[in-house]
């Protein structure tokens, strides 16, 4: 769309400081305009050079507490400072309500709390008169034509219009009526500054064939307009009109006629809207901002002005204009004497920031400057040639400068090549200290100078430079730039050879001095360059995306500082690079024709495609686009024309749609840019009686709509709808039915307003259409909340964490639940964590995986909430629990009997489970029946639950083997099992294979054993069965008899086999003998079965 620049005069700010009152609040001495945002609503604070605050209008309820508190206090306007005055524009609840909040959350009004003295009246009024009581003003007061509130140093604000009158004018026709057209007009002026406030004034609509603006409100702008012009009855302007109007009503189709726009000849308009709107207003609107702001239509013959907006109107429509700048806050700054500052904080919650396009801050010459041509004396006495400042180090730049006028701001520059640049040190800035503290910048340059500037009130420069250069050295550094990417940063969707900013942070303890750009289209496996390395570190950068289509698409910022040092950082994530659809202009109809039912019109339209266009189809819109009708279903080519029989459908709202396919299934669209007309020219006439305004019926009771309607043929069919906003937007009772009965019985629903009409619609054989709504408004009320009641959990339940619990309630409401929010408390109601937020419906159920937020004292709150925002909630009766439960673990291989070879390689395998989840296991193995566990173990703690492992044997016989196997949770609770029974770890050696403690060659180690080596130590027979272990003393020892792991066959051994028998310890080869297998495969004979009379006794050779 098109923005309009502002010519920004190369002036500077002609700020002079007026003295002013002793107030906590510190006034700057400037006239002072602020314009908060609070979405769709108004708020504007006035400051005056002497410190006088004027509060107009405070935005819709919420706006007060959370917009307009926090902004007066962001500029040092406490509630203990109060406000001087207080202005209601008009007492409608987008204007009033925040000014409640504002004294209801501690700021006094301290003199006046003017309003437009209508009888307006509705709860919200009642609740602003309520706390008006409070302040020291005390109570309301109708403000009367022609009062003046003094500002200071001859600032005035000047009331020109109230309650439907304009001053030196009186009473509008139609306007008392209408609570937007008794709005306040202030004209608030200071030297040769004007600025016109309105609040949401009507300028009529007899510009209609023009501008297409269309309205009821009555034109009470025109009047107010010529009032104050020269040749009214209180010309209070001159032929150059104002610098700024405010837009009145949100910039809605009722306001800114052309007589107001070329009147005033503004060079600002400033529009009050944002979120919160009805769907159907659209503010601003595109016959305001574009045709009558903007001066694009021949009725308009002012300059078009320089729009400035909070933020784009959300929700936004067809009708919607997005030609204004979204700036957030933004503020007007003057001493009226050469020029003004106008500025914003960029604080847009819906829109684009625009404060770059439009190049704030900016400052606009007035219209009728005084003259003054001596420039003021300036002189740098610091640096002035020689010193050397290390970066990162502070030191005082100085200067001296005087005028016949007096300094009213001034700025600094440095440059680091002896003044062919200059880089900004301290932006233009009212005073002159005569003295700044700078940290000194990198990078470093034996050729720096400083430059002071200084401007005199009236605008003419004065300025200096350093006698010689100085430098900026560089001590010691190893730190590299710190660097973010911000943008794109993951999830962007960029349309080739669109041009979008990549913006990122970078910073570095003495400086970046120069930047390098590239992109990746594979997630950063390769990189393209964007722009190769360049001074500077400007944080965005405008790019052409390129035609290289990818969903891995990636970005890459470098910095380096003087040192060399070099910082990098990527997109967090991909973005997209996508190729854009087809573009499509429809060229006729494109709106303000009239075409007949039945005739014959072509359909024209152009449209491109970097692919081709395949196919199109054909759609008209009966209502402006909020529902379509099949002309042409998808057909294939590209013709740019089709004949059309216009159906029997008549409506101002047409449009069409032409949409286009290309080969890549890529499609465009375009509707008609306004309405048409499809005419039938004798509609019925239609007069609803019932409701007709000032009626009060209740939600879900039965009420009459009756209305008589008459037609030059006959009433065919009728249609009923109803508005709660006055008629902005309507709702269907009773779509279109056949025949006109005059009366319908109307059950009320659930849609509270005091704002509500009803619209009767009737239809004739051709089609005509005729209607009529209430006079006035009348009201649906609903204030019952539902009353809900948890059924599950309700204290005492003990639920395991991870595990699925149904969370149940019932709930019942007058008119219906709508939707319901779910949370839960850990703390017994003191804090509460989100489980479902509000969604549609009312279930009664909802299941629930409980958190592993393990706690004794949670609970659970079910809210609900019908259709007119009404809520109840429910906790739980009392307490119940969330536990967590350890890890369970059962060790399936070795269980016990197993014999597994040294060396060999086995599979341990267990199966464990956790009601959340496995995190890590351990295996650990024991050669003493679990007396001890060996050291490091098998596996330490590795995350995971894999449940099987595969294990070398070690070296370690023994028959009382066991495994462990350990697993633990996120909670870091333990679980753990063993093998079930003994399994055995031995060597098999060719030749000497052997049990030890088996001397009788029975296969395993028993009582008779004791008794065979008995038996040997009194000369019987060797054993059976053994191995021989030679050593470098040539003795050999009976390994099978050596059970005490001595390496020899004693009597010793037989007392170690009883002691065993008994409970003692277990069998030990010797450690210089071959591995042997250390229990027998089969069950070991107890003591008790060693056979009596069997002593221990030593052979001769062995004592």
């Amino acid at each position: 769309m098109r923005k309009i620049f502002p010519t920004c005069f190369v002036l500077a700010v002609l700020l002079s400081i007026i003295p002013a009152y002793v107030f906590a609040f510190t006034p700057s001495g400037l006239l002072e305009i602020h314009y908060i945002n609070v979405g769709w609503g108004t708020s504007v604070l006035v400051i005056g050079p002497d410190g006088t605050r004027i509060l107009m209008d405070g935005g819709r309820q919420g706006m007060g507490t959370s917009k307009v508190k926090p902004y007066m206090q962001s500029i040092g306007l406490m509630p203990a400072d109060g406000l001087t005055y207080m202005l209601a524009s008009h007492q409608h609840s987008d204007h009033i309500d925040g000014l409640t909040e504002v004294i209801t959350g501690g700021y006094d009004v301290l003199n006046r709390i003017y309003y437009n003295g209508s009888d307006y009246s509705t709860p919200n009024v009642t609740a602003f008169r309520n706390a008006a009581a409070t302040t020291t003003a005390d109570s309301l007061t109708a403000i009367a034509l022609g009062t003046v509130i003094q500002l200071g140093n001859g600032a005035t604000a000047t009331c020109v219009a109230a309650n439907g009158s304009v001053w030196g004018y009186g009473a509008v026709p139609g306007a008392s009526g209408e609570e937007n057209d008794c709005s306040i007009g202030l004209l608030i002026k200071y030297n040769h500054f004007e600025y016109l406030y309105a609040g949401d004034l009507g300028g009529g609509d007899a510009d209609n064939s023009c501008t297409g603006r269309n309205t009821s409100q009555a034109n009470v702008e025109t009047p107010l307009a010529q009032t104050i012009m020269p040749g009214g009855a209180h010309p209070l302007l001159t032929s150059y009109g104002v610098e700024v109007i405010h837009v009145n009503h949100h910039g809605s189709e009722s306001s800114t006629n052309p007589d107001y726009m070329n009147l005033l000849t503004p060079r600002f308009a400033c529009i009050a809207t944002g979120s919160g709107q009805s769907p159907d207003y659209m503010f601003p609107r595109h016959d305001v901002v574009d045709h009558v702001l903007l001066a694009g239509v021949s009725c308009v013959t002012a300059p078009a002005a320089t729009v400035l907006q909070s933020e784009e109107g959300n929700p936004a429509g067809s009708l919607t204009s997005y030609s204004g700048y979204c700036v957030g806050d933004f503020t007007f700054k003057t001493a009226g004497l050469i020029n003004y500052i106008v500025n914003g904080d960029g604080a847009v919650t819906e829109g684009p920031d625009e404060r770059a396009a439009l190049g704030m801050p900016l400052t606009i010459a007035l219209d009728e400057p005084p003259s003054d041509t001596t420039t003021p004396a300036v002189q740098v006495t610091s640096p002035n040639g020689g010193e050397q400042w290390s970066i990162s180090s502070m030191h005082s730049i100085t200067w001296t400068a005087s005028d016949v006028v007096g300094i009213a701001s001034y700025a600094i520059d440095y440059s680091t090549n002896s003044g062919s640049s200059w880089l900004a040190v301290q932006p233009q800035t009212s005073g002159n200290p005569q003295t700044f503290l700078w940290t000194v910048p990198s990078p470093a340059s034996s050729n720096c100078l400083v430059r002071l500037k200084a401007w005199d009130i009236v605008g003419n420069l004065g300025s200096d430079n350093s006698n010689a250069v100085f430098s900026i050295i560089v001590l010691g550094d190893t730190t590299s730039p710190f660097v973010h990417v911000n943008a794109p940063n993951g999830g962007e969707s960029w349309n080739m050879g669109t041009s979008h900013n990549i913006t990122w942070s970078a910073g570095d303890n003495v400086g970046i001095t120069n930047y390098k750009i590239e992109y990746s289209t594979d997630t950063g496996t390769n990189w393209l360059p964007i722009q190769d390395w360049t001074s500077g570190n400007p944080g965005s950068y405008s790019w052409a995306v390129p035609g290289t289509a990818s969903t891995q698409c990636r970005v890459k910022v470098s910095c380096r500082d003087a040192a060399s040092n070099t910082g990098t950082d990527n997109s967090d994530n991909n973005f997209t690079i996508y190729d854009p659809p087809p573009t499509v202009t429809v060229t006729s109809p494109n709106g303000a024709e009239t075409w007949d039912c039945g005739t014959s019109h072509n359909i024209t339209w152009t449209d491109s495609d970097n692919l081709g266009i395949t196919s199109f189809k054909l759609e008209n819109s009966t209502d402006a686009g909020s529902s379509w009708l099949l002309i042409q279903d998808w057909v294939a080519g590209d013709p740019h024309t089709f004949n059309w029989i216009v159906p029997n459908i008549p409506s101002t709202l047409n449009r069409i749609r032409v949409s286009c396919r290309d080969t890549s299934s890529g499609i465009g669209s375009d509707i008609s840019n306004s309405n048409f007309i499809i005419r039938d020219n004798m509609p019925p006439s239609v007069t609803v009686t019932s409701p007709n305004g000032g009626d009060n019926w209740e939600i879900g009771s039965d009420h009459n709509i009756i209305w008589s309607a008459t037609d030059n043929v006959a009433v065919t069919s009728f249609k009923i709808e109803y508005s709660i906003n006055s008629g902005l937007s309507w709702l269907q009772v009773q779509d279109w039915t056949n025949g006109n009965p005059g009366t319908f019985s109307w059950n009320l629903p659930n849609t509270p307003s005091n704002q509500c009409r009803v619209k009767i619609s009737c239809r004739d054989a051709a089609s005509g259409l005729g209607y009529d709504f209430s006079d006035g408004d009348f009201s649906i009320g609903d204030a019952t909340a539902p009353i809900v009641n948890i059924t599950s959990p309700i204290g005492s339940e003990n639920w395991n964490a991870g595990t699925s619990h149904n969370i149940t309630w019932t709930s019942t409401d007058n008119v219906g639940v709508t939707s319901y929010k779910l949370d839960y408390s850990i703390d017994g109601g003191a804090g509460w964590i989100s489980i479902q937020d509000w969604i549609s419906g009312d279930p009664h159920l909802f299941a629930w995986t409980v958190p592993n937020t393990v706690s004794s004292d949670c609970r659970v709150r079910v809210s609900c909430r019908d259709a007119a925002s009404n809520s109840g909630f429910d906790t739980s009766d009392a307490s119940f629990t969330i536990f967590d439960s350890a890890p369970v673990v059962v060790v399936t291989s070795p269980n016990g009997g197993e014999v597994w070879n040294i060396g060999q390689v086995y599979d341990i395998t267990w199966t464990a489970t956790d009601n959340i989840e496995v995190a890590q296991y351990k295996i650990e193995y024991s050669t003493d029946d679990g007396a001890n566990w060996v050291d490091p173990p098998i596996r330490d703690w590795t995350d995971g639950n894999p449940q099987t492992y595969s294990w070398t044997i070690p070296d370690t016989p023994s028959a009382l083997c066991l495994v462990k196997v350990s697993c633990r949770d996120n909670a870091l609770n333990l679980g753990l099992d063993n093998t079930d029974g003994n399994f055995t770890i031995f060597v098999s050696l060719p030749g000497c294979n052997y049990v030890v403690g088996d001397v009788n060659n029975s296969g395993g180690f028993s009582g008779l054993d004791v008794t065979y080596s008995v038996r040997y130590f009194k000369g019987g027979p060797d054993p059976l069965y053994s191995c021989e272990c030679p050593t470098g003393s040539g003795n050999t020892w009976y390994v099978v008899g050596d059970v005490n792991g001595s390496c020899s066959f004693s009597g010793l051994d037989v007392t170690y086999m009883v002691r065993y028998f008994k409970g003692g310890p277990a069998p030990m080869a010797c450690p210089s003998c071959p591995p042997s297998l250390l229990a027998p495969p089969g069950p070991l004979v107890k003591p008790s079965e060693i056979p009596a009379g069997n002593g221990i006794i030593e052979r001769e050779n062995d004592r």
